[in-house]
């Protein structure tokens, strides 16, 4: 039987999930593939149909239905669950059951670069469905979290929803203070058509930057601006092959190890 997987989100046009998954297949030897299904939201019933029918084992799901799926699901883990966004759905006997890989990818990249976490003082740029794992992964680590986001109100309800109350929630207005972090993390999509950053001439970094975007073909906005000043940076294409990593692991029941710098060498080299 064929191991099937897919992607579903809008839009997919850019997406190199089917690199990264096809690369676990061939190097696992499992027998079967992994292909997008760009949607709207109202075709999503319609696509999980499809894939029980013919045996899928599971799928990612991205932007703009990490939280609508889960009105489809059976069961949801617990983490998934208290960020209320779902990323990897499992499918076992016609029934549905979510997980949110993200937080591992999220935890891994910051292992890889050796990131101690207590006590740091951390800018989180942007507070949308991408920062909801991150928020959850910081909650309990006794760091001091400041957050910029264009609307205060939408980062507050996220907060709520994840039961943080020591986090510092700012708009755009606090980017134009002097301060410095040891940490900041993008999350938002800002300058991914290449257009300008906010500017962040006033914001130092001095021991990690890290964005959730990522870019095949050179570094992204927010990296270029402080790759020359920081000792640690990375994009985020460390986060989603670990992150897919996970999920494939749990579609088809195995633990696959793979040396990360091939992959990302093969993802380069195919982009």
């Amino acid at each position: 039987m064929y191991h099937n997987a897919g992607l579903i989100g809008h839009p997919l046009s850019h997406s190199i999930s089917p690199l990264i998954h096809n690369y676990f297949y061939h190097k696992s030897r499992i027998n079967g593939g992994y292909c997008c299904f760009d949607v709207d939201k109202s075709e999503i019933a319609q696509i999980i149909h499809i894939m029980k029918k013919f045996y899928f084992k599971g799928f990612n799901v991205t932007l703009p239905y990490k939280t609508d799926i889960i009105d489809f699901l059976d069961e949801v883990e617990f983490q998934a669950s208290k960020i209320n966004a779902v990323n990897t759905v499992k499918i076992i006997d016609g029934k549905l059951f979510g997980y949110n890989t993200d937080l591992f990818g999220i935890e891994k990249t910051f292992e890889d670069f050796n990131i101690e976490i207590f006590k740091k003082k951390i800018l989180i740029l942007g507070s949308g469905g991408a920062a909801k794992p991150l928020f959850y992964f910081l909650k309990d680590k006794n760091a001091y979290v400041d957050i910029v986001n264009r609307t205060v109100k939408n980062t507050e309800t996220v907060l709520e929803q994840l039961e943080i109350y020591n986090f510092n929630n700012f708009d755009l207005l606090f980017l134009k203070k002097n301060n410095y972090y040891d940490i900041i993390v993008n999350t938002t999509s800002v300058g991914i058509d290449k257009k300008e950053f906010f500017d962040m001439s006033h914001i130092d970094c001095g021991e990690f930057a890290f964005d959730f975007q990522y870019s095949i073909d050179g570094c992204t906005p927010f990296l270029d601006i402080y790759k020359n000043s920081v000792p640690k940076y990375t994009d985020g294409l460390l986060m989603l092959i670990y992150q897919g990593l996970k999920a494939f692991g749990l579609f088809n029941d195995v633990k696959l190890e793979i040396d990360i710098n091939e992959l990302k060498k093969f993802i380069l080299k195919k982009g």
